[in-house]
């Protein structure tokens, strides 16, 4: 599950951190 709003490549650097 992931926000379609933004970037995915975002989105996952934010969840690894």
């Amino acid at each position: 599950k992931y926000p379609e709003q933004g970037p995915l490549i975002k989105w996952i650097i934010k969840n690894l951190k």
